[in-house]
């Protein structure tokens, strides 16, 4: 279910792309509207006075626990629906020490994916256009 009032402005989010030194990456499926049950990288909203990588950091913590740094922004989407809802979502390339996930809040699942197989899933808006987009694909090692 979408929700039911109109936003007066986009709201920005942030996600984080990790990918394993095996070269999957690791996807949350949402738990919650916009776009629930589909597939997507971890992260969420941007507090009001939060920086975009506080936001990274934390919303990638609460999703998987995982720690994460070196961010890199790979990919600007803009979602818009209806005149209902406006996302500008920034997406960053990230980096961990740690590959031991656990679903946190606002997610259903997570689960690490290869360049041959994320298209099988019900990816949430603007995910199959990123990972279909040379410069994000050689940032995590799909493309040389």
């Amino acid at each position: 279910m979408m929700p039911t009032t109109t936003m007066e402005r986009p709201k920005v989010g942030v996600g984080g792309i990790l990918a394993r030194p095996d070269g999957r990456v690791l996807l949350a499926q949402r738990g919650r509207e916009p776009n629930l049950g589909r597939w997507a990288f971890p992260g969420g909203s941007v507090k009001f006075q939060e920086s975009l990588a506080d936001a990274l950091v934390r919303e990638f913590w609460e999703e998987t626990h995982l720690n994460i740094s070196s961010p890199i922004l790979a990919w600007v989407a803009e979602i818009k629906d209806n005149h209902r809802i406006h996302f500008v979502v920034l997406d960053y390339v990230v980096e961990s020490t740690d590959y031991d996930i656990r679903a946190g809040s606002d997610v259903d699942d997570l689960a690490w994916v290869g360049p041959e197989e994320w298209f099988n899933l019900n990816l949430a808006d603007g995910m199959a256009a990123c990972l279909n987009d040379v410069g994000v694909r050689h940032l995590i090692g799909w493309e040389a």
